[in-house]
């Protein structure tokens, strides 16, 4: 997050850095929100199984976002960027 910080795609006030380069108060925000839903897991909900299982459901669906998400940009780079040397050429057209 720092290098995002530093690349301007978070807000000034949460890019801001302390003396160490540490981004406090982007730090600070993620911490309450993990906690909140560390909070939500645990006690909200029917049972252990349940927020287990909601917890195992929230990780598979954050990986596959991910997923999905750089697959997307492999296709676009791909095929605005033809003329790339590649070492796979996968969905491109041979000569």
């Amino acid at each position: 997050m720092l290098e995002a910080g530093k690349d301007g795609l978070l807000p000034k006030k949460l890019a801001e850095t302390n003396e160490y380069d540490v981004p406090v108060k982007f730090l600070v925000m993620q911490g309450i929100i993990v906690s909140i839903w560390a909070a939500v897991l645990t006690f909200g909900g029917s049972g252990a199984n349940v927020s287990f299982f909601t917890a195992i459901s929230l990780t598979v669906v954050i990986y596959l976002v991910g997923y999905i998400i750089f697959f997307i940009s492999y296709l676009t780079v791909v095929l605005k960027f033809k003329e790339l040397p590649r070492a796979l050429k996968f969905l491109v057209e041979h000569p």
